[in-house]
């Protein structure tokens, strides 16, 4: 007697939206990348994810280090836009680096919320989280209507430094490297993302 197995049907789901995928692209090098079920599949024009929700493409990705304590390198921070021209900002610490909170703020910078000195007022950024937990990633939409530049991205993060044993050796705030909102005194400084020509 011979025994069929037969295929669980997140398996025939994936199958089918990558046919789906395949059939959709102009030619095989349009594929970077094949994922697995869990992971997105990588396109050379974007990124779909395999779940639930309709896919978001993201273009123009743009990198910048995340700065601990004026000298460290903490992490990275990629930005993109969508196929709306809402922007996705990410954060992955590093060198033992995790975030206890993060504020985001994307925008033209003259609706950025700055005090009477010019510096910005991260509890009035749109983006603000609070972790109960560690965590050494982040990302987050930012909604954003507009391509009248100059487009300012800026990150601040409260972060520890963890050694071997997960023991916490240094704390300190974090800010996206880039240009200083004012010469001397605050090292908070700000990135500007150039937008794609449309």
């Amino acid at each position: 007697m011979k025994i069929t197995k037969l295929q669980p049907p997140i398996s025939r789901m994936f199958l089918f939206m990558l046919a789906l995928v395949l059939w959709n692209c102009s030619s095989s090098a349009d594929l970077i990348l094949l994922a697995t079920e869990d992971a997105p599949l990588k396109l050379k024009s974007g990124v779909i994810n395999l779940t639930d929700d309709p896919p978001e493409y993201t273009f123009n990705p743009q990198y910048s280090d995340l700065i601990a304590g004026q000298f460290y390198n903490a992490g990275i921070v990629k930005i993109e836009t969508n196929q709306d021209g809402d922007f996705i900002v990410s954060v992955t610490t590093d060198n033992g680096w995790m975030l206890k909170d993060i504020q985001i703020y994307g925008g033209l910078i003259t609706d950025l919320p700055v005090n009477k000195n010019g510096l910005p007022l991260i509890g009035k950024f749109p983006v603000n989280v609070r972790f109960s937990r560690y965590q050494n990633t982040f990302s987050d939409k930012i909604i954003f209507h507009g391509d009248t530049p100059p487009v300012v991205i800026v990150v601040h993060a409260n972060v520890v430094q963890l050694n071997e044993s997960g023991k916490v050796i240094r704390t300190d705030a974090a800010w996206i490297a880039g240009q200083r909102f004012v010469e001397n005194g605050s090292w908070a400084s700000y990135f500007i993302y150039e937008i794609m020509p449309g």
